[in-house]
């Protein structure tokens, strides 16, 4: 008998399915008074979802979190350029070049610290991850052709490159280097183009972030199937906008309504089938 109670627990719970809400590549998501740009496709069995700062970080804000840090920082058009990497070895003392320590490597870089900061103050719940766009990213998710190169081993912006990928205002650092150079890291040009520069050169940041869905507003709970075949889904509303469309979803669909039936019926069918044998076995043994 106990067999058969833990078969039919077992059975209710496969029916419990966990749904979040589905973003595309494009989706113009608002955290914290925040826009951001999502830049990899995330389903509803995905917990968390990955995004791209709509603007840089201002000039104010990198002064802020770079403060006690000897480097150099520019304004550009109101936002902050600061050099991916400088130390008593590499970039320009005193007004000349000293490159033998210099590293293309994030982690050690200034703006790893700087993005690290801003995330930690403005991701209050959630953050998962804070970086920079990789050339990866640029490869796989955001329409950039590695066989497509441009002047100096860059690489051409494709039609299919989103526009808010690139703004005529700015250039902005990857985290990756270019080409395996510890002297130039990727950057996106004006002109939406790839392209490398110097990592002591200035340049303004976007971050990326990886947060978890219940951040957004989702609620991480299991979605029930009702007696009367209708769902029971999170109150929650999650707003996004793609190509200046809002988009507002409320109330996560049961996807897998139908097969959850199924799984309920079958399981019943053996728990009274596993009943009826065991009665059966108990009246012989009698």
């Amino acid at each position: 008998m106990k067999k058969i109670i833990l078969l039919i627990i077992l059975i209710s719970m496969c029916n419990k399915i966990n749904a979040y809400t589905e973003y595309k590549i494009g989706d113009k998501v608002t955290y914290n008074d925040i826009e951001f740009y999502v830049i990899q496709d995330s389903d509803v069995k995905e917990n968390s979802v990955t995004m791209l700062k709509a603007e840089p970080l201002s000039y104010e804000e990198i002064q802020k979190y770079i403060e006690g840090i000897d480097v150099q920082i520019t304004n550009q058009n109101g936002y902050g350029g600061v050099a991916y990497y400088v130390s008593e070895t590499c970039g320009f003392l005193n007004g000349h070049p000293k490159f033998d320590g210099c590293t293309t490597n994030y982690n050690t870089s200034i703006i790893k610290m700087v993005v690290d900061a801003w995330a930690n103050e403005k991701v209050t719940s959630g953050l998962q991850d804070a970086r920079l766009l990789s050339i990866e990213d640029l490869l796989t998710n955001l329409g950039y052709d590695e066989n497509k190169t441009s002047t100096g081993e860059g690489l051409e912006v494709m039609e299919n490159v989103p526009i808010w990928l690139y703004n005529p205002d700015y250039y902005y650092w990857t985290m990756s280097s270019f080409h395996d150079s510890s002297m130039i890291v990727w950057s996106v040009r004006r002109d939406g183009s790839l392209g490398g520069e110097n990592l002591y050169n200035n340049s303004v940041l976007r971050p990326v972030i990886t947060i978890s869905k219940t951040a957004l507003g989702d609620t991480d709970e299991s979605i029930i199937v009702e007696k009367d075949n209708e769902t029971k889904a999170n109150d929650n509303v999650t707003t996004k906008t793609k190509d200046n469309n809002t988009i507002t979803k409320v109330n996560v669909p049961n996807t897998y309504l139908t097969s959850s039936i199924i799984i309920i019926i079958s399981g019943l069918i053996l728990a009274v089938c596993g009943i009826v044998l065991y009665y059966i076995k108990t009246k012989n043994k009698e």
